[in-house]
């Protein structure tokens, strides 16, 4: 799909020498074309995730900071607390999608229903608070209180070592 949207941006009359001949119906339309555009905004996160999770050197503490990151960036909307929905400030999407929002949602709620044990599973949280890369700093994008967390971690390590 990039390579698509890439060729349009540099010759975009490029349809109309492919479909010279035939049917023009069969065109892409300018919303068409938007819409590939947001998909492949709102799955290039996914393909960066998968490919860091699959690299050879990635470890158990990559799981938490990458879940975290891809919900914040499909997450276009917040609820304050008053009840209001407003644009997520934090999201790097949330003022480019409009077409595809529903797919970001549904993306959304996918990751929260499959991915949400990890924090509370004491083997990815102590994999990503071991990790140097990461250490504490994914806490504050949680609901989770740091205290009780390392207070949980400090528990673990000292009952098995």
């Amino acid at each position: 799909m990039k390579g698509l949207l890439w060729i349009l941006e540099i010759d975009p009359l490029i349809q109309t020498k492919l479909y010279a001949t035939r049917d023009k119906s069969h065109r892409l339309t300018s919303r068409m074309i938007a819409i590939l555009k947001e998909l492949v905004l709102i799955l290039e996160p996914f393909q960066e995730a998968t490919d860091d999770l699959q690299a050879d050197y990635e470890t158990l503490g990559n799981v938490i900071p990458a879940y975290l990151d891809l919900l914040n960036k499909v997450s276009l909307t917040r609820e304050e607390d008053d009840g209001t929905v407003i644009k997520n400030r934090k999201s790097p999407l949330a003022g480019k999608i409009h077409h595809c929002a529903d797919l970001a949602e549904a993306l959304k709620k996918s990751l929260e229903s499959r991915m949400s044990f990890v924090l509370q599973d004491t083997f990815y949280v102590l994999g990503a608070i071991l990790d140097p890369r990461f250490k504490k700093c994914w806490i504050s994008t949680t609901s989770m209180s740091e205290y009780a967390l390392l207070d949980s971690v400090r528990f673990e390590l000292t009952s098995r070592y």
